[in-house]
């Protein structure tokens, strides 16, 4: 599997509410990973429409997004290429959602859905 290009994630300006940061969207040319061809901005992960990047680790990036289905706010990790570049790693992510999906605490988001966007799993 070939690493996807990165985007750089442009600072907020001073004054920017958190959560409020765009990101720039990888041209992927697949229909799970959309984005906009006028801003360049990620639009989709999966069927979820992409608001805002709410923040970024090692493993991926945290968005907030839109689920049109269920007519609801979410959030969606989608794991980063350098983290998921094996069979093993993405077997290994899948394991932690469902070991999380069963966790049931009032400071945890609780887990709904995985799936893949872009090749990626979210």
């Amino acid at each position: 599997m070939t690493p996807l290009p990165r985007a750089t994630l442009p600072l907020p300006a001073e004054g920017t509410p958190p959560g409020t940061e765009t990101r720039p969207a990888e041209d992927t040319g697949r229909e799970s990973g959309g984005h906009s061809a006028e801003s360049g901005l990620l639009t989709r992960i999966g069927r979820f429409e992409v608001t805002a990047l709410l923040g970024e680790g090692a493993f991926g990036e945290v968005f907030l997004a839109r689920d049109p289905q269920l007519e609801r706010d979410v959030a969606v990790k989608w794991a980063k290429p350098s983290a998921v570049g094996s069979p093993e790693r993405v077997k290994r992510f899948l394991r932690e959602a469902k070991a999380a999906a069963n966790l049931r605490h009032p400071n945890l988001v609780p887990l709904y859905e995985t799936g893949e966007g872009s090749s990626r799993p979210f």
